[in-house]
């Protein structure tokens, strides 16, 4: 693509053209913080053009972004391969199907809701003696809307997984 025309002045941090290696592509999303977990640097999933409906192309993560931005939300970039009649095109749209998997573990697994804190420092609500104990634990695989729990509750534990305004540590609470 071309930005300038013939005769015009190149000024300092003015691109002039924009080259694409139209063959191997690169797909970026921004996914929340707490939809991290399902995607693996390295693993290959199956990516929609908006604009090729009936097109599946598959897509390899080739980075997961360590820093989200002001909504909290981090880019998971995929690389991508064009089909042959390059039907792909540079700026295009798209949706990433992630798969819905299984839940194969023998630890314990909650609702992905009933997290509160951030993905380095996650709790949940327990519920001792008709009080709100927050807990801090151990994620470990991801399921869509539900998550490992490696370490911190035990599976004979009553989860708060909604009702959290005006929930804090110690507050009684009524199970319904």
């Amino acid at each position: 693509m071309k930005f300038q025309e013939v005769g015009a002045f190149a000024a300092p941090g003015v691109p002039l053209v924009l080259l694409t290696d139209i063959d191997n592509l690169k797909f970026t999303i921004t996914v929340p913080e707490h939809q991290l977990g399902v995607f693996e640097k390295g693993k290959t999933y199956t990516i929609k053009a908006d604009r090729l409906p009936n097109l599946d192309l598959k897509g390899k993560v080739i980075r997961v972004g360590s820093k989200g931005n002001m909504s909290n939300s981090y880019p998971v970039q995929f690389a991508i391969k064009n089909t042959k009649d390059k039907k792909l095109k540079s700026k295009m749209f798209g949706k990433v199907k992630v798969s819905e998997t299984k839940n194969t573990t023998e630890n314990i697994v909650i609702s992905a809701k009933a997290i509160v804190g951030s993905e380095l420092d996650p709790k949940v609500y327990v519920i001792k003696n008709g009080k709100a104990v927050l807990t801090s634990v151990t994620i470990g695989k991801r399921f869509s809307n539900q998550v490992e729990i490696i370490l911190g509750i035990t599976k004979d534990d009553t989860i708060v997984t909604s009702g959290f305004i005006n929930l804090f540590d110690g507050v009684n609470v009524v199970v319904n």
